[in-house]
């Protein structure tokens, strides 16, 4: 796997007030996973957490997100929630 993972977006978005057309998502810890599920019991408000923990912008700019440019975010995301076993 690797170890960082990015996400090139079609068009820019304003990401701690600069245009971006990408975000750079680090693997996530044990602990990422942990403090994740302290979140509470709405997997979009976890899934969003994890983002900007991975990436390091904050929540409002992962919830400013046209839904397109988070979609692709999305697919980063389960391919860390996978389990390894769940192909054996």
């Amino acid at each position: 796997m690797k170890k960082i993972y990015k996400v090139e977006f079609d068009y820019p978005v304003k990401i701690k007030g600069k245009e971006v057309k990408e975000l750079v998502f680090r693997k996530p810890k044990v602990k990422d996973m942990r403090n994740m599920m302290d979140i509470g019991n709405n997997e979009v408000d976890r899934e969003i957490w994890l983002a900007s923990a991975l990436s390091g912008v904050t929540i409002s700019d992962i919830e400013n997100l046209d839904f397109d440019q988070y979609q692709l975010i999305q697919k980063i995301l389960g391919k860390f929630r996978r389990s390894p076993t769940a192909n054996a």
